[in-house]
């Protein structure tokens, strides 16, 4: 496994959303207003936990694979939220 340095995060980063809960279905300019993504390791000292679900910034991180998994890095700085 893959162990990001300094204030990075792994993410593995959830498939877009093509229709809403009721069934409307997004165009593809509107699925690219946000990324979401579960966190599968993370550097020392960061105050977030391997398995939250995160919200970060469309154009942030690095794209990775490992194992042919594809992976996200991301800075710490770049996550806008966690989903509870």
């Amino acid at each position: 496994m893959i162990k990001p340095l300094g204030q990075r995060v792994l993410v593995d980063v959830l498939p877009k959303e093509e229709a809403t809960k009721g069934g409307i279905i997004l165009f593809v300019d509107s699925q690219k207003e946000k990324n979401i993504g579960i966190i599968v390791e993370l550097a020392d000292g960061i105050e977030l936990n391997i398995g939250d679900k995160i919200i970060f910034g469309q154009y942030s991180g690095d794209d990775i694979e490992e194992d042919g998994k594809k992976y996200k890095i991301v800075n710490y700085e770049d996550i806008l939220a966690l989903c509870l």
